[in-house]
């Protein structure tokens, strides 16, 4: 990566795994950790007050922010990988 770019991050889904995916987004050089998405109100609320970021309940909501997000982890359930990747894909994500 050149100069201060940073990768806008987010993870989507912050439970048992996406808890993880959070921590390592914050703390890795190179990515900022813009926001997380999850449909638990408190979860998301709770992760986006540990790491600084935006939280919402739908990938949606994410994407209408206008955040910029370029990459994203999907640690939701796997049944509903499709689903939000569906969504990701042609918003670039």
């Amino acid at each position: 990566m050149s100069g201060s770019t940073k990768v806008s991050a987010a993870v989507i889904g912050v439970g048992r795994m996406g808890q993880h995916h959070a921590r390592n987004y914050a703390a890795l050089a190179g990515f900022k950790l813009a926001a997380v998405v999850d449909q638990n109100p408190v979860s998301a609320r709770a992760a986006a007050e540990k790491y600084g970021c935006s939280a919402f309940a739908t990938v949606p909501e994410l994407l209408a922010a206008g955040l910029g997000i370029q990459a994203a982890s999907v640690a939701v359930p796997t049944v509903f990988h499709r689903g939000v990747a569906e969504k990701l894909l042609p918003a670039g994500v």
